[in-house]
């Protein structure tokens, strides 16, 4: 029964390091995304097709972002999907923007009926 108390004590400052160690790691955390950007890629659907595509983000308010898309090269039986607050749209035209969305993502599909690729 004496190693009752040294155990305690070793445990009560093994949580004061864990919750002092865990705070320092949420203060100097990396923020989730940029205040804006542009990116470009190269997606590949699950028949091998491709579309190069593009896109621009700006934050605006309260986690919205307004930006721009647009497609380049895309070869035969390939089609890009947009994905608007969790509303999907096939692309209709090669650009085009948004005014104000919490999420925009672009992927290439096949429309040989093999699949999608992830989203971007």
């Amino acid at each position: 029964m004496e190693f009752d108390v040294p155990i305690k004590r070793a445990f009560g400052a093994l949580g004061a390091a864990t919750v002092l160690s865990l705070s320092a790691l949420l203060l100097t955390a990396p923020a989730a995304q940029a205040d804006s950007g542009r990116g470009c890629t190269k997606l590949t659907d699950k028949s091998g097709g491709t579309a190069e595509v593009c896109k621009t983000w700006t934050a605006t308010d309260n986690g919205y972002y307004k930006g721009t898309w647009s497609i380049g090269v895309m070869t035969s039986y390939t089609y890009v999907e947009l994905s608007k607050d969790k509303a999907v749209s096939q692309a209709i035209g090669s650009s085009g923007s948004y005014p104000r969305l919490k999420e925009f993502w672009m992927r290439a599909c096949s429309s040989l009926g093999t699949g999608c690729s992830a989203w971007w």
